[in-house]
């Protein structure tokens, strides 16, 4: 039996028994209730001098009912920030290869400095090879809706239906841990995530017919 999960992403009950980042003094989570829906909004309050702002649930399978197969992971998401430089990058998903809290080895889908998508530590950690199938310009302060698939050895990226990014991975067979929300450099001194709707479905093995 293929295993998934779904969260309106409302309240944090909805990922209990997983790790969330706790609230600082330079990002927040929010769990709101808006004429746009329900939905949680990592919201940056200043720059942090000390790593990245975090300020998300995480959603970890391997905790629960063990990590995923090949998989697909859906989400709605909206975003903005002030302009910003090259390096200070900004993601939208976040994908792991290992287990552990503390240990990602991660996939990263990201919104470059000029608003487009991209793939982050493909198909090894560090590196940034990877095929932009189409235009994948995010426009800020509207909801996006964003699919990722999952692979043996690859993931597609699909935003608002349209197939953008595809890329060869390393040690990414599946999904032990994801997490959606605000992820960022930390000298932005202002910006947001929103998320809602998270589903991850595991894809059923394809069958040979002999």
């Amino acid at each position: 039996m293929t295993k998934a999960f779904f969260a309106l992403c409302a309240a944090v009950v909805e990922f209990a028994g997983f790790w969330t980042e706790p609230n600082t003094q330079y990002c927040r989570s929010e769990w709101v209730t808006a004429a746009d829906g329900k939905y949680h909004v990592g919201r940056i309050l200043q720059a942090n001098p000390a790593g990245p702002h975090r300020a998300y649930p995480t959603f970890q399978p391997w905790k629960t009912v063990g990590s995923y197969g090949p998989c697909m992971l859906s989400l709605d998401f909206k975003y903005a920030t002030p302009q910003r430089t090259p390096a200070q990058w900004f993601s939208v998903l976040t994908l792991a290869r290992d287990t552990g809290d503390g240990n990602w080895d991660p996939v990263t889908v990201n919104i470059d400095e000029k608003g487009n998508l991209a793939l982050m530590h493909v198909p090894v950690h560090g590196q940034e090879v990877y095929s932009t199938l189409a235009p994948a310009v995010v426009s800020a302060d509207i909801w996006h809706h964003l699919d990722v698939i999952i692979g043996v050895g690859s993931v597609t990226v699909l935003l608002n239906g349209r197939a953008v990014l595809f890329a060869l991975t390393k040690g990414l067979d599946g999904l032990p841990q994801a997490h959606a929300g605000l992820y960022a450099e930390g000298t932005l001194p202002d910006g947001y995530m929103a998320n809602s709707n998270l589903r991850v479905a595991e894809l059923a093995p394809v069958r040979k017919v002999n």
